[in-house]
C-alpha cells in the first residue's frame, strides 16, 4: 500500500497534492502512477484487530451496516453477523367521504 502523497497522481510530474477520493483525474493524467519513495512490505497496513481494543464495542445494536462497517468487521476478524432487514411500512391516506 502506498500513500497517495508518495505518488505523482498519474500526472507524470512531482508528488501529488490535494487529491481527494472520487475527484476528477488531474489535468494531464495518463493513468500511469509513479511512486517516488520505496515501500517496504507491510508498510501502511494495520494489524488485524488494531481498530478496536479487546472487549470494546465495535458496532452498537441497531447500527446500519454499510461498506465502512463491513470493513471494520473484516478488520477485527468477524466473519458472521446477525442482522435484521430494515422495517417496511406504508401509509394509507384517510378515506374520502
Amino acid at each position: 500500500m502506498v500513500p497517495v502523497e508518495w505518488t505523482d497522481g498519474g500526472t507524470g510530474e512531482g508528488p501529488a497534492e490535494g487529491m481527494r477520493a472520487h475527484a476528477d483525474a488531474p489535468e494531464g493524467a495518463t493513468g500511469e502512477v509513479r511512486v517516488h519513495r520505496p515501500v517496504t512490505a507491510g508498510a501502511h497496513v494495520r494489524e488485524r484487530g488494531s481498530d478496536v481494543e479487546p472487549g470494546e464495542l465495535a458496532l452498537a445494536a441497531g447500527s446500519v451496516v454499510g461498506p465502512p462497517q463491513i470493513g471494520l468487521l473484516a478488520a477485527i476478524g468477524c466473519s458472521t453477523v446477525v442482522v435484521r432487514p430494515r422495517p417496511a411500512w406504508s401509509s394509507c391516506p384517510p378515506a374520502a367521504n
